[in-house]
């Protein structure tokens, strides 16, 4: 099989040959380090064996500084989705991982709270919720209507699956209640999952954090892949599973912060085999690291997870 067969196949909730892999590499002293001991990101991709590649962010922000007040967010240019120079990264992703190395395209997008966030600053951000909350309704319409735009030029040039960054939770917690989850960002983000669906692509959420109050939500919203349901801020991917493992894949399960950098090569093996054995019964699998790789990491653990994941993933063992 493809890469690109075995991560649509366990997105379906199908059993491919193997549980599809993807890595989060997005930090340059990172990939610095995997060029110096590869001597090429692809030949590290290669090694990983891994089945999908998601293309940067075209864009963190409008054409302005960040720290913005409110009103300034509301009236900052945004760059022309249509433009072509914005949309190279992902061309240039479904030209080489896509058409080249068989892998499924993910393109990243950016999402209503998280983006408002940038723009104005999460305090403010967090305060304009309860003291200007029309404004806010507008700003996320704002990103909303970019994204809309943006994400389906991507899906014209070949991108399987849409990305929206859009972390709702922290430690333990959401970031807001879940009454403004769903006055605020459900209804903005519907316009962006609506758009996804329409276009026939598959829609992924990547939410840091924990946001179990809103998993509803985002079922109802049309989410196929959650990335990372994160457990070291709470969150319990095998109760997720269980719940939800008929509509939702978990993309996943190789966590950054308190496995990969920290553990053992004995804890790594163990790990590994471990969250398999928990989650790829049935599809609905994809396994990932839980963010990119962070500088503190040893990229031989990376590879020693990957090894794991590749002969504990095959189906029919």
């Amino acid at each position: 099989m493809t890469g690109k067969e075995r991560v649509l196949s366990a997105i379906k909730h199908m059993e491919p040959d193997r549980v599809p892999l993807d890595v989060w590499m997005d930090r340059e002293d990172v990939k610095q380090e995997v060029i110096r001991k590869w001597g090429d990101l692809d030949f590290f991709y290669d090694d990983l064996d891994v089945d999908m590649f998601t293309a940067p962010p075209a864009i963190e922000a409008p054409e302005t500084s960040f720290g913005l007040e409110l009103d300034e967010a509301l009236e900052a240019p945004y760059p022309d989705p249509d433009d072509s120079q914005i949309l190279q990264q992902v061309l240039d992703a479904v030209r080489h991982h896509g058409e080249g190395k068989g892998r499924a395209i993910s393109a990243w997008v950016p999402g209503v709270f998280e983006m408002s966030c940038t723009l104005i600053g999460i305090e403010k951000a967090l305060m304009a919720l309860a003291l200007e909350p029309e404004k806010m309704l507008r700003l996320m319409a704002k990103i909303a209507d970019w994204t809309v735009k943006y994400a389906s030029n991507c899906i014209d040039i070949g991108a399987d699956i849409i990305l929206v960054a859009d972390d709702w939770g922290q430690n333990q917690k959401l970031l807001i209640s879940p009454r403004d989850w769903w006055r605020f960002v459900f209804p903005n983000e519907s316009k962006i999952a609506d758009a996804v669906r329409q276009r026939g692509a598959a829609l992924c959420v990547h939410s840091d954090g924990f946001i179990e109050e809103v998993l509803d939500g985002a079922l109802e919203l049309g989410v196929q892949i959650l990335h990372p349901v994160q457990e070291s801020a709470g969150m319990d991917q095998v109760s997720v599973k269980e719940r939800y493992g008929e509509k939702l894949t978990i993309y996943g399960g190789l966590d950054i912060r308190s496995v990969l950098p920290r553990a053992t090569d004995d804890r790594i093996v163990s790990v590994v085999k471990t969250k398999m054995a928990q989650l790829k019964h049935g599809g609905g699998f994809i396994f990932c690291t839980s963010h990119t790789v962070q500088p503190d990491t040893d990229l031989a653990k990376v590879e020693l997870a990957y090894r794991v994941a590749q002969r504990e993933g095959k189906y029919g063992t």
